[in-house]
Parts: structure tokens; sequence; C-alpha cells
């Protein structure tokens, strides 16, 4: 058993990752590449859904297009060509150096279909992070659960390989609904973009042991690393 300070829980698009990038390359080659696709409608199908806050069904989508066959060569032929750009957010490296060289444990929760989630973080070349992906929008009340009666938390075992207990879990998120449960004994950073206006599926009231976050960067400033 080990037992540290602080444990950081990073959400995945729009926090470590930039999802405009992925949607951008995932997008030309469906329009490009791949015509019995209506890249077109199938982005509006997923806006339509997504800002209301749920997750869409994005392998669903194309499971009604391809076989599994064709639908497994058309991810991997997105993950070669998103692997080869740089599509994490602006900080994104610099915040994981950070972490890594104050020895701090973090790992990826993040919420969505679980194929689909993989495939995402398989292209931007995070896969090695260890990661817990959840159809739960309020992170904060997942993290609750890890409390113990001693009031530290027990980060569950997708997210270290050995049994970790912390004193605090700090959780960075790009939605406001995020947080909702958070436990007081942790805190959180609402990570916001620097130049682009919030998502209706990223606004909300948020707690007081959360604090808002311009890009990652500022979190590093906060967190004083």
């Amino acid at each position: 058993m080990t037992s540290v300070e602080t444990f950081f829980a990073i959400d995945f698009d729009r926090c470590l990752s930039d999802t405009d990038k992925l949607d951008k390359i995932f997008y030309e080659l469906a329009g490009d590449e791949y015509p019995q696709l209506d890249a077109v409608e199938l982005l509006r199908a997923r806006n339509e859904i997504e800002n209301t806050g749920r997750t869409f069904d994005q392998i669903g989508a194309l499971q009604k297009v391809f076989n599994e066959s064709e639908l497994a060569d058309f991810l991997d032929v997105f993950i070669s060509r998103a692997i080869r750009e740089d599509v994490l957010s602006l900080g994104a490296r610099d915040f994981i150096k950070a972490l890594e060289s104050h020895n701090l444990p973090y790992g990826l929760v993040t919420f969505g279909g679980i194929r689909w989630q993989q495939v995402k973080i398989k292209a931007s070349g995070v896969d090695s992070i260890p990661t817990l992906i959840t159809d739960h929008t309020g992170k904060g009340e997942i993290i609750a659960k890890w409390q113990q009666t001693d009031g530290t938390f027990l980060i569950p075992s997708d997210l270290t390989a050995k049994e970790l207990y912390v004193k605090t879990v700090v959780l960075l998120d790009d939605k406001a609904i995020a947080f909702k449960g958070l436990p007081q004994a942790s805190r959180g950073y609402w990570v916001q973009s620097t130049t682009k206006p919030l998502l209706p599926s990223q606004t909300g009231a948020i707690p007081d042991n959360v604090r808002i976050a311009r890009g990652l960067d500022q979190v590093l400033e906060f967190e004083s690393l």
C-alpha cells in the first residue's frame, strides 16, 4: 500500500486533448475518403446531442454504415493520421511533464462510450496513461465513492498499478457538471479555453472548492508546479 498527498484526475475531451483538432481530422477523413459516410450530417447529429450535455454514440453511428471489418479499418486510419499531429490541448505536454517531475500520480477520468474514448486517447498518443472511462457526468460523485472513513481516497485499480491512498483528489474538467458532488476534501479546476467561448454543454454552477483555470498552464500556476 502506498499513501501520497494528491492524485490528479484529468478529463480527456477539451481538457487534455484538443477536440477540435481531432474532429477536423476525423471529419475530413470521413468526407474525403469515405463517400458512404455523410460527414456533414454526422457532425450535425453529434453537435445536436452534445450541446445538451449528452454523449454522442460515434461508434454506433459508424456501425450503421460499416461492418466490423470496415469500421476497424476506418478507425485505424483515423488513429494513424491523428497520431502524426499534436492533437493535445495547449500546455498539455508541459502539464504532464510537471506532474511526472514532481512524482505526482495522475490518470484520465473521461466520460463517453468506451470504444470511442479508447480510440481518441490512442489517436492522441496518451494511451499509456491509466484511464477510467465512465458513463456518469458527475465525476465529483464518482470521486466521492473513493473516499474512505478516515477521509483518504482509495484510487481505483483502473488508475493505478498498486494500491494507492491519497489525502486529496484534484479534478480537472471542462464541464461544470463534472464537479457535481465533489467532496470538500478534494478540489477542482474548471479548465476553460483561452481562445474559445464556452459551449452550452460546458456551462453551469460549480462548488466553492472548484476554481476556474484559463488553460492547463494556469492550473500549474495555481498548484505551484
